[in-house]
């Protein structure tokens, strides 16, 4: 094959508007999504990232949660769809990367995994976080569809205002500072919160306790937000 040729066929996918009724999802995928805080996104930032289809099996392989907001909303409010989806005929218009394929299920299924969860292995550099929230904050910028609870935007805030505590108590490092491996790792529900480098299952126990003693049992506050408190209340305990 010659250098024209493979360049040819390395840059052979392209960019496809196609109706949502048309896209077909893989039915067996492993990973659960916020639905209503990507509606809140697309209501507020408009869609975005296109959705990427095989062209042999013909199934979605990224954008299943997009998708699936996508239907809940089209549902909800047939001819009003967000912004960048075209509204056609009664369907909604989709941008979807076209001309990518895998040589069978498995890898599929392997990249669609890679996909969401090499994301998931990146850590925040939460000092450069906290200064971005700190602009935020100043500039009175809506936080609600960005992904962080209050409790969570509130101590970066707080860690910002001072450099020294940052420094020795980052979030990166909380872990540490309690004489164990740091980790950041992702829980049920999608949110990235720090805890010591063990299962998410053993982490439970201690989330109960938690619940009880901040009077959160009965709330239904997510785990990150209860762990954002407990966080906040040992990080400022001196204050």
């Amino acid at each position: 094959m010659s250098n024209d040729a493979e360049r040819s066929e390395n840059i052979s996918w392209s960019l496809e508007l196609m109706p949502l009724s048309s896209l077909r999802e893989w039915p067996d995928n492993p990973k659960a999504h916020d639905i209503a805080k990507i509606i809140g996104s697309y209501e507020r930032f408009g869609f975005v990232l296109p959705v990427l289809r095989d062209e042999v099996s013909g199934e979605i392989v990224c954008g299943h949660g997009r998708l699936e907001a996508l239907k809940t909303m089209k549902a909800s409010k047939p001819a009003e769809p967000p912004k960048r989806i075209e509204y056609d005929r009664g369907d909604w218009l989709v941008p979807v990367v076209r001309g990518v394929s895998f040589p069978n299920d498995d890898e599929r299924h392997a990249y669609a995994v890679a996909d969401n969860r090499l994301v998931e292995r990146g850590d925040w550099d939460f000092e450069k976080l906290s200064l971005l929230f700190t602009r935020f904050a100043k500039h009175e910028v809506d936080t609600d569809e960005i992904g962080f609870s209050d409790a969570e935007i509130a101590i970066m805030l707080r860690l910002n205002w001072d450099p020294d505590k940052f420094k020795s108590k980052s979030l990166g490092n909380i872990a540490s500072q309690a004489g164990e491996r740091p980790a950041i790792s992702t829980p049920p529900g999608g949110r990235l919160v720090p805890f010591a480098a063990r299962e998410w299952v053993e982490v439970q126990p201690m989330l109960k306790k938690a619940r009880r003693l901040l009077g959160m049992v009965e709330t239904g506050i997510d785990d990150a937000t209860v762990i954002a408190a407990v966080l906040e209340d040992w990080l400022f305990a001196e204050e």
